[in-house]
């Protein structure tokens, strides 16, 4: 029979309505096909072999196929059924022609036999698989009759009011949609992930050299289950040493990748890993570690859950949350180099040490030795309290031709469990120099590191297992080994309250023989037993010990001697260095002497 197309009948209608003006890729659309019959009640019912709907956009076409009932009822008024959607059967229905391409096309049976003056809505559900607009191209009716064929092609839809029909407890009832917007078109938006991220660790702040092991948790609360893979970026200054690992022997499965992404991350700046199969609301807990974090910066954590659904495998879905991550220098501190007096004599310059001679000359230190304390006044910046495990002074760097004795750290401030923000934790260090040949009397640079190893206290104040070692810049000193030099040394009397011992020990490390003018000026704060006035004559590579006693006028203050010393051979005076708990000012040392008790 020959094929009709009729674009205007007058006996039926056909109308397509979106439930909601917007979707999401993967969950069902809600829509609604009307068909209404305006034949006249004497009229035959139309009984149609096919509707087809095409779509512009992202859906997928639709074909509605007659269920070739015998008893359909053509009787009551209205009717609403629920038509499930399929893939297609047979190579014919693969696809349609769409403005959008061949589409493969879904399926569904229905009861396609309108009475006259009938209205059939069909329910219809559609699964986007793409996010962008979407709206119904055209509904194509086709009635395939024993004599003819005939089908009728509705384009334009603006020529309907749009209804949506609902069950009631009366039946079938419609209200007006579309006031505000085209039911015929929707916004396909991308599927909102379903699976959340949390970082339960997550610290307000975390310290430089601090090894953060920092715990991911991912819950799947789609429906079903879900194939996901875990995606981590740290973002923050180019130059940063941070990297980003996995946790040896979690519960995660063998990292994918460990590279770059993007040309500006670093190549230890992303990591991603399978994580396999997430059964319906399970959890998987993965853990990273951010190493080598030496400098104080802010960083930005992007973790994405890359995934999808085991029903779907063609649409993926990707849930990515931020977080911002500080690190922060606990610790500061400020030092001095303070001279001491060595308590070993010097070797002598005009004999010869047998040990020195052969073999082991070149292996033991032959030379001049000299006593500092590296004086350390270390504050905590921390935001919390942190416990003090260990402080230790590290030798980085040390001139040619000299060794150096590093002394376990000597707390002065009191010993506390922990140390708390701007709480003060002062230490001594004591250095013996020594150079390995005797005429050696270069000067010697030292470059130092304070190395602290602590921990956090944990929620039930009990120390963190993990110990952090921060290290801190010293700046760098020179230990000058060929100019002479005056140490003062003062011991208060263990008999007379108010008596001090006064020692001036004079240096002379060159190869010159020295001589030095002492000269003793009165004071009203003291009075002392001793030379006035004296000559001290030294050798090359020799030192001398002139001693005072000095008795206070006053108990519980400072004392300043004045001892004036001349270098005549270099007509200089020399500058009167304090030890011990010693101070000085731009007067010269000053001497504490204790209240009486």
């Amino acid at each position: 029979m020959p094929h009709q197309t009729d674009r205007r009948p007058e006996s039926v209608t056909a109308s397509f309505v979106f439930g909601k003006s917007k979707g999401n890729v993967g969950e069902p659309l809600q829509t609604q096909l009307v068909i209404s019959s305006c034949a006249q009640r004497v009229s035959a019912p139309i009984k149609l072999s096919e509707v087809k709907l095409v779509f512009e956009g992202c859906l997928r076409p639709v074909k509605l196929q007659s269920d070739q009932n015998q008893d359909s009822d053509t009787t009551t008024p209205s009717c609403i059924s629920d038509i499930p959607l399929r893939e297609p059967s047979s190579p014919g229905d693969l696809a349609l022609p769409s403005p959008t391409g061949g589409l493969a096309t879904l399926v569904g049976i229905a009861d396609l036999t309108i009475g006259p003056g009938q209205t059939k809505v069909f329910n219809l559900a559609c699964i986007p698989r793409e996010a962008g607009d979407s709206r119904v191209a055209s509904i194509a009716m086709l009635v395939d009759g024993d004599k003819f064929d005939l089908s009728y092609i509705i384009t334009d839809h603006a020529l309907y009011e749009s209804y949506w029909w609902q069950r009631t407890k009366k039946g079938p009832s419609r209200r007006r949609v579309g006031k505000d917007r085209d039911t015929s078109r929707c916004k396909i938006m991308p599927k909102p992930p379903k699976i959340r991220i949390s970082t339960p660790t997550l610290k307000d702040t975390y310290y430089t050299n601090e090894r953060v092991a920092l715990q991911i948790g991912l819950h799947n609360e789609e429906d079903e289950g879900a194939d996901v893979s875990a995606e981590i970026r740290l973002f923050g200054s180019p130059e940063s040493t941070t990297r980003l690992e996995w946790l040896e022997g979690d519960e995660g499965s063998e990292p994918l990748e460990s590279g770059t992404s993007t040309p500006t991350e670093g190549p230890s700046h992303f990591l991603k890993r399978d994580v396999g199969v997430m059964e319906r609301s399970s959890d998987k807990n993965l853990t990273i570690v951010l190493a080598d974090t030496q400098d104080a910066a802010k960083y930005t954590l992007e973790i994405s859950a890359v995934y999808h659904l085991v029903s779907d495998i063609q649409t993926p879905i990707i849930k990515t949350i931020t977080v911002d991550i500080s690190f922060v220098r606990p610790f500061e501190a400020n030092y001095e180099f303070l001279p001491r007096v060595h308590p070993q004599p010097w070797p002598n310059f005009f004999t010869v040490d047998d040990d020195l001679v052969g073999k082991n000359a070149e292996s033991t230190p032959g030379g001049l030795s000299q006593r500092w304390c590296l004086d350390s006044k270390m504050v905590s910046f921390a935001l919390e309290p942190l416990v003090i495990e260990k402080l230790s002074l590290k030798l980085l760097d040390l001139g040619a031709g000299s060794v150096c004795n590093v002394e376990p750290e000597v707390l002065v401030s009191p010993e506390t469990p922990h140390i708390a923000l701007e709480e003060l934790r002062e230490s001594n260090f004591v250095l013996d120099i020594q150079k390995m040949t005797l005429g050696d009397r270069i000067p010697v640079p030292l470059n130092f590191a304070l190395e602290i190893d602590w921990r956090r206290l944990s929620s039930d104040d009990e120390p963190s297992p993990d110990v952090t070692t921060t290290i801190l810049e010293i700046p760098r000193f020179v230990v000058p080994m060929g100019e002479p030099r005056v140490l003062a040394s003062a011991t208060p009397s263990s008999t007379l309250s108010g008596l001090i011992h006064l020692e001036y020990t004079l240096e002379n490390p060159s190869a010159h023989f020295l001589t030095f003018n002492l000269i003793m000026e009165a004071s009203e704060q003291f009075a002392f037993s001793g030379p006035k006035t004296t000559v001290v004559q030294l050798v090359p590579l020799s030192r001398h010990t002139v001693r005072y006693n000095l008795l206070a006028a006053k108990r519980g203050l400072w004392i300043q001697p004045q001892l004036v010393i001349i270098d005549t051979y270099f007509n200089k005076t020399l500058r009167v260095l304090p030890t011990g708990d010693m101070r000085a000012d731009k007067k010269g040392i000053l001497v504490w002497v204790d209240a009486e008790d």
